[in-house]
């Protein structure tokens, strides 16, 4: 049914097809029904559609669907506020325990987002460590005959040795010397 033919004030004519009102009456038959469809079968069909009008929805049923709904929100946001307000009661840092805990959530993904480049420092770091231990290992090498290896039998007290200057590889940096 056209919306034009319920806001008329005038006479209205509509055009059937006889194809699609056969086509109508066919498909609402059982399957397999060879019943010989007569005029009078088309005609009742066009009348049922004629009178059939279905109820469509408006803006107002939208806003009745929709208001529950939005009343069950605001009883859970009520609720929830509610619940808050009486945990803050009966612990005072309350508050300040749910502040730790998000600024550890965020100290988190910060950790996260930067971990890659925490790694390379960290592999940069023992590598330099690494190298250092060899120069190190490389210096008491080059110093193992100068050193003694056991204590005089005297109970006099040890001399220190003879300021010479070390023949290995010097080291670079100033820290390590």
């Amino acid at each position: 049914m056209y919306t034009a033919e319920s806001r008329t004030t005038g006479r209205t004519h509509t055009i059937i097809s006889k194809g699609a009102v056969l086509s109508a009456v066919q498909r609402s038959h059982a399957l397999g029904d060879r019943t010989e469809i007569t005029e009078d079968d088309l005609w009742r069909r066009v009348e049922k559609d004629a009178s059939d009008k279905p109820y469509k929805a408006l803006a107002i049923d939208l806003l009745a669907k929709a208001r529950p709904q939005r009343d069950q929100a605001v009883v859970e946001g009520l609720k929830t506020h509610k619940r808050l307000d009486d945990a803050e009661r009966s612990s005072p840092a309350f508050a300040e325990r749910i502040r730790t805990v998000f600024e550890e959530g965020l100290a988190r993904a910060a950790f996260s987002e930067q971990r890659a480049a925490l790694v390379a420092l960290l592999e940069e770091g023992f590598e330099r460590l690494r190298e250092a231990g060899e120069l190190i290992a490389e210096h008491l090498r080059s110093h193992r005959g100068v050193t003694r290896t056991h204590a005089p039998a005297s109970d006099a007290p040890p001399q220190q040795p003879a300021a010479e200057e070390p023949t290995g590889p010097r080291l670079s940096s100033p820290t390590l010397r």
